[in-house]
């Protein structure tokens, strides 16, 4: 999948990037206590732009891989959707959508998925939040 990103943002997305890399050994050593580690909104919106635009970033690859590992019918479309949208402007959709739906969710997660949603779904049944 390749998605179009700034300069500016590819270089806060490499800082970070190496940021996570240097903290991975630290990381390693706490035990979670659930199968995922979830960002809440207030979290992602405290983050730095380059750090929420690598999340999305990753969002939208683990929502890719998923259906392509799938064979989830729509996989060829959804990729070239979201391919359309620059991470930037994803990134800045997400925070419009938690600004008016932040309150109903726990997880930033799926704001992403129902930013994408909106984008690339085929039309059919509204999903839930």
């Amino acid at each position: 999948m390749t998605i179009r990103i700034s300069q500016r943002t590819r270089r806060g997305l490499l800082s970070v990037l190496g940021a996570l890399l240097l903290a991975a050994p630290a990381a390693r050593a706490e035990a979670t206590t659930g199968p995922l580690v979830t960002v809440s909104p207030a979290q992602f919106l405290g983050m730095p732009e380059p750090l929420q635009a690598a999340y999305v970033a990753g969002v939208i690859d683990g929502m890719t891989y998923t259906t392509w590992g799938y064979r989830i019918d729509d996989h060829d479309a959804f990729v070239a959707c979201v391919r359309t949208i620059p991470v930037d402007e994803f990134t800045q959709r997400v925070i419009k959508w938690l600004a008016l739906n932040g309150s109903r969710v726990e997880v930033t997660v799926t704001a992403v998925a129902r930013v994408a949603g909106a984008q690339c779904r085929k039309p059919g049944p509204e999903a839930e939040p």
